[in-house]
């Protein structure tokens, strides 16, 4: 132990460790040496779990591939799963270990297993929260985009064209069977918009709103069921994108399908635009071909929506960092703080009115406004 100092010590206790107490014996603080070999051995493990994690994104993919938790869904035996998926019985006894272990299904009886309420998230049963196209978007083109990581990092460019002859998006318009992957997987990720929709306020006056980029158009569809008063609804992408559309979507009384690439003029006036996750996607010289086309389109007193996560300044926690690779490596985009998105949005004469930050890097909302 050592002197007490302005009322407190420090204290070595019989557990090895060392606290600041008062003068009472209260403890105040623990104190941590970030050398001894109790936390270099933690750290050791945290990063030998982070060197590997791709370990996971592969597995995962390749058993939701195979559809055997669709198979194993509320309940089935082992025989049966066994004939079903045509397995070398080695390999899906080492499926099986791992999903139990990662409680995705558990053991109910003799050799009979049903799927968890985590594991369920990978399947159909998963409902509105399910991220069963994730794990098949995640490990496809992305994954291997990700393993040429360092070419971006040298050059500052995205490395997909580099290795599959064309951008991203041009890819998934080549591609229906994996625009339909993706756009489904950005439909399982769309759930977390369902406060910022509560925040948009939509006023009175905006009757016709587009949803740029919209995708599947879920979006979209919750957006007009909020707020009765908008009379139409356009879904606006390009043609690729807009051939995943469900027929429910397609059907709705007031959505209309336009067929739109935001970089060229846009041949609709609307009071009321969203853009949700778009703008990550692109650097900012892309932003601002969008950004004009956008104030073109709209009315008078015309609103833009913004859905997009915002990095806190000086963030000292992962929020968007880690993403900020992926999105160099695929597209050459980036997540952006407060400050980037006033700048970007005031040099095509917008001003942001209102902000609705959300917790947890999640998606928030910018409400912008023509300045005057």
């Amino acid at each position: 132990m050592e002197n007490f100092y302005n009322d407190y010590a420090l204290v070595k206790t019989f557990g090895r460790e060392t606290v600041i107490v008062d003068e009472k014996g209260n403890t105040i603080k623990k104190v941590v040496d970030y050398n001894s070999n109790h936390v270099l051995e933690f750290n050791r493990k945290k990063l030998m779990g982070m060197l590997v994690g791709y370990w996971h994104t592969q597995i995962l993919y390749a058993i939701v591939k195979l559809g055997l938790l669709e198979i194993i869904g509320e309940g089935c035996p082992y025989e049966k799963l066994k004939n079903d998926v045509s397995l070398p019985e080695k390999t899906l006894n080492l499926i099986i270990k791992y999903l139990s272990v990662n409680n995705l299904i558990e053991l109910r009886g003799d050799d009979y297993y049903s799927l968890t309420p985590q594991g369920k998230l990978l399947t159909d049963l998963g409902g509105d929260k399910k991220l069963k196209y994730a794990a098949l978007m995640w490990a496809e083109e992305h994954y291997t985009s990700f393993s040429h990581l360092l070419y971006s990092l040298k050059t500052g460019k995205p490395v997909f064209p580099k290795i599959y002859g064309k951008t991203f998006f041009e890819y998934l318009a080549d591609y229906p069977e994996k625009c339909e992957v993706y756009q489904n997987a950005m439909k399982e990720y769309s759930v977390d918009y369902d406060e910022i929709i509560k925040n948009l306020n939509i006023p009175d006056y905006v009757h016709s709103i587009m949803d740029l980029g919209g995708g599947h158009g879920n979006l979209l569809d919750k957006v007009l069921e909020t707020y009765s008063h908008l009379s139409v609804g356009y879904l606006a992408d390009l043609p690729n994108t807009l051939k995943t559309v469900k027929n429910d979507i397609l059907k709705h009384d007031k959505i209309k399908i336009a067929k739109i690439d935001f970089f060229e003029d846009i041949p609709l006036k609307v009071d009321a635009v969203i853009l949700a996750r778009v703008l990550h996607d692109w650097d900012d010289e892309y932003c601002l071909k969008i950004l004009h086309n956008i104030k073109n389109t709209l009315t008078d007193n015309g609103i833009v929506y913004v859905i997009e996560m915002i990095v806190p300044e000086n963030c000292n926690y992962d929020c968007g960092y880690s993403l900020n690779f992926n999105l160099l490596a695929m597209v050459g985009g980036k997540e952006r703080t407060l400050t980037e998105f006033r700048n970007l949005f005031s040099k095509e004469g917008f001003k942001i009115d209102r902000v609705v930050e959300t917790s947890g890097c999640k998606p928030s909302l910018m409400v912008l406004k023509k300045i005057e």
